[in-house]
């Protein structure tokens, strides 16, 4: 099942009630930036461990970029346009390897792209 959501807070409340297997996120939203989102579902025991896929458009800057990659829950940074191969590849990647971290952090580990 694939759930939508417009705004920042909406992704947040979906993803606290539902506990998708994986959520795509992009980094500028009206109300929430990513970042925000990202600090909101590291901080909710329910959705610290889903993995997030950042398709973006936006020119994140290095401190975002580190802000990104040092979060637990992050999987890949893909810039728009996006490369869906690479994208369905990190999925079948995640998804084969059980999604979730386990608590010793080594279920998968994040690798930002940059093209």
């Amino acid at each position: 099942m694939v759930e939508v959501a417009e705004t920042g807070r909406e992704g947040f409340k979906k993803a606290s009630e539902l506990c998708p297997d994986i959520i795509l996120l992009d980094m500028r939203m009206p109300d929430m930036d990513g970042l925000e989102v990202m600090d909101a579902l590291c901080a909710a025991p329910a959705t610290r461990d889903i993995p997030v896929i950042i398709i973006t458009g936006a020119d994140l800057s290095e401190a975002e970029q580190a802000s990104l990659t040092g979060k637990r829950n992050f999987l890949l940074l893909e810039e728009k346009p996006a490369d869906l191969g690479k994208i369905l590849e990190k999925l079948e990647t995640a998804l084969g390897a059980g999604l979730r971290r386990q608590e010793d952090h080594s279920s998968f580990r994040p690798v930002p792209t940059k093209r």
